[in-house]
């Protein structure tokens, strides 16, 4: 990849969905996020990205991370970043890690309290529609990461909840759904929809929600 020396003016979608080391998003994908409209990066990549040195993606309109760790406080930093530089964007599709267990609740409120936290973005004038699968009630550092797109997010329209299907499914999904009724949204429009994995391209298909 360090020998990639291709330049395509007119590249509108990419994925890059296994980690790359950092020189290739430095040298070869911060000049083209201008004109990119679809990005796929996978959570590991984040880790090694130096956001600040990339340009404003004003053309992006649709953003997927797949397998973000929303425990690992660098991943969850850098993808706000990343969002940061996207003004125009209009879909966010996370496919998140999947993990066992609780992760850390005073860390979440450690983030919620730190005035300069990677959580106090500015507002997501143009988002419109989010979309989580692997979705871990259990998480606080999730569930505040949705939060903060509710109050940050003035045009959004549906959220798109896709919880892995266990055991007591149906109580997990209304539990979900209800701290989530409660949180604070910019847009008086925004639906939230929780739903198991099996449940969710119907839901998507008779609402007309695609994401590529």
């Amino acid at each position: 990849m360090n020998k990639f020396e291709i330049c395509p003016p007119r590249l509108a979608i990419l994925s890059v969905i296994d980690p790359i080391d950092d020189y290739f998003y430095s040298r070869w994908l911060a000049p083209h996020l201008k004109a990119i409209k679809t990005l796929w990066l996978c959570g590991s990549s984040l880790s090694c990205m130096r956001v600040s040195m990339f340009p404003t993606a004003i053309n992006l309109r649709v953003l997927k991370l797949y397998e973000l760790d929303f425990r690992c406080r660098k991943q969850l930093i850098i993808s706000m970043q990343l969002l940061q530089k996207c003004p125009n964007l209009c879909e966010l599709w996370i496919m998140a890690y999947e993990f066992c267990g609780k992760d850390d609740q005073e860390a979440a409120s450690r983030l919620l309290e730190d005035q300069n936290s990677c959580l106090f973005i500015q507002e997501l004038h143009m988002l419109n529609t989010i979309k989580i699968e692997a979705f871990i009630d259990q998480s606080a550092l999730e569930m505040l990461f949705v939060k903060t797109l509710l109050s940050k997010s003035p045009a959004l329209e549906r959220v798109v909840i896709v919880e892995s299907l266990r055991k007591n499914a149906s109580e997990v999904l209304r539990k979900i759904q209800g701290k989530l009724e409660c949180f604070p949204r910019a847009s008086p429009n925004a639906q939230i929809v929780c739903t198991g994995a099996r449940m969710s391209e119907d839901w998507m298909d008779t609402h007309g929600v695609r994401l590529y």
